[in-house]
């Protein structure tokens, strides 16, 4: 309602309703408890991953974790073998032989395990160098690599067309890449296993 004065209205500020202000609900508030609980639950299970993690590594002695190391350098390696013609890809149960790329250079690197010394040996060639022996073969420099060692062994994935279903072998004498080297070591009673898949087979 207005009230005319002269030829101006004014409003009736009397009949104006009083501001209300609106609170949260119960059902608003359950639904805030709620997601709070589920972020609050969320943090807590990263948290204790990471301290478990943490327990891990800290129990892990300095030895065995160069170990380790060592262990995902030949998986690297592996990982970025590939077909080349003055390289041959050759393996066996206790050696293998292949190219790959390190620091931006072919090279010839070779594993290979000597059961009664219990070492696994590392031979690393760059393809230049081979190739300057000209018909004389590159004899490989061996160095010790990972030292008492129980038992070691390699095997490669193979897709049998006969059979129609991949199986491992110890020996490979294929003129192409496996599928998948498998290396398990044993040092100390304890079993390492561990599965590269090579992307260019």
């Amino acid at each position: 309602r207005f009230w005319v004065i002269g030829s101006r209205f004014l409003p009736n500020t009397y009949n104006l309703k009083p501001r209300t202000y609106r609170a949260f609900t119960l059902v608003e508030l359950l639904i805030t408890v709620a997601i709070f609980s589920i972020v609050s639950i969320a943090v807590y299970a990263t948290f204790n991953s990471g301290m478990t993690v943490w327990r891990r590594a800290k129990d892990t002695n300095a030895q065995e974790r160069q170990f380790l190391l060592k262990i995902e350098k030949l998986s690297r390696e592996l990982r970025q073998a590939f077909n080349y013609n003055d390289i041959v890809f050759s393996a066996s149960k206790n050696r293998i032989q292949f190219s790959s790329v390190i620091d931006s250079d072919i090279c010839r690197i070779i594993y290979s395990f000597d059961e009664n010394k219990k070492i696994l040996f590392r031979s690393s060639d760059k393809l230049a160098d081979i190739l300057a022996a000209d018909k004389k073969e590159l004899e490989p420099k061996f160095s010790s690599y990972l030292s008492d060692i129980d038992s070691l062994s390699f095997s490669y994935l193979i897709l049998d067309l006969q059979k129609k279903a991949y199986i491992w072998q110890e020996d490979w004498k294929q003129n192409y890449l496996p599928i998948a080297v498998k290396l398990s070591i044993t040092v100390k009673d304890k079993t390492y296993a561990t599965t590269i898949i090579i992307p260019a087979a």
